[in-house]
């Protein structure tokens, strides 16, 4: 009797040292993911809208103020402001700023007016057809979205998380997506981006 509960104990004590250091292991990765993979992907993804701008002429849209986390707040943002930063709760710091979602703002843009960049956004929509409808008229195809990577447990956990994107412009043609488990699904699950062709629209004024 001795023995074996000698032996369920230092099975327990495993147990709890193998659980102890899965949960270490999955703070670190996502740490890993959040301090340098993801700002990574932001940096290249709005230097490549960047350079759709200078191609194009067009204006820089971005979507997601760029000091909106606290990551940024900490250590420096990953994206500039653009010729206009849309963002719910405003982007303070930026020179001409759009406060509110995004399907209040868009419809008052020209259609193909402006290359748009949208950081880690597209997660928390209410209405993920009629929003990528909106971007894609308003951006005419030059659309870049950084997306939280789908398999972190970022995308599942994060605060009003509503789906994961699995395929987003640039590296893709189409945005592709999941909702969430607990979440009532997208009536359409995948989102074909297509090129304006024509001459671009100028953006109305905003700001003072």
């Amino acid at each position: 009797m001795i023995k074996t509960t000698s032996s369920k104990q230092a099975r327990n004590r495993r147990l709890k040292k193998v659980a102890l250091w899965t949960g270490v292991s999955l703070v670190g990765y996502e740490l890993f993911v959040a301090l340098v993979l993801r700002r990574q992907q932001r940096r290249d993804v709005f230097n490549a809208a960047v350079a759709a701008v200078n191609r194009t002429q067009k204006s820089l849209i971005v979507v997601g103020s760029p000091d909106r986390n606290l990551i940024n707040t900490l250590v420096g943002r990953d994206y500039d402001c653009g010729d206009l930063c849309i963002d719910e709760r405003g982007c303070p710091k930026c020179a001409v700023q759009a406060v509110g979602d995004l399907l209040t703002v868009l419809p008052m843009l020209p259609s193909n007016s402006a290359v748009i960049f949208v950081a880690d956004r597209l997660e928390y929509v209410d209405n993920m057809p009629a929003v990528l409808a909106e971007l894609q008229r308003v951006s005419g195809g030059d659309l870049f979205i950084v997306r939280v990577e789908p398999w972190t447990l970022t995308a599942f956990l994060y605060p009003g998380a509503k789906r994961r994107i699995f395929k987003a412009p640039p590296s893709a043609d189409y945005v592709s997506w999941k909702a969430l488990p607990w979440r009532t699904a997208d009536k359409v699950a995948s989102f074909k981006v297509l090129a304006t062709a024509g001459k671009p629209n100028a953006l109305p004024k905003f700001g003072p």
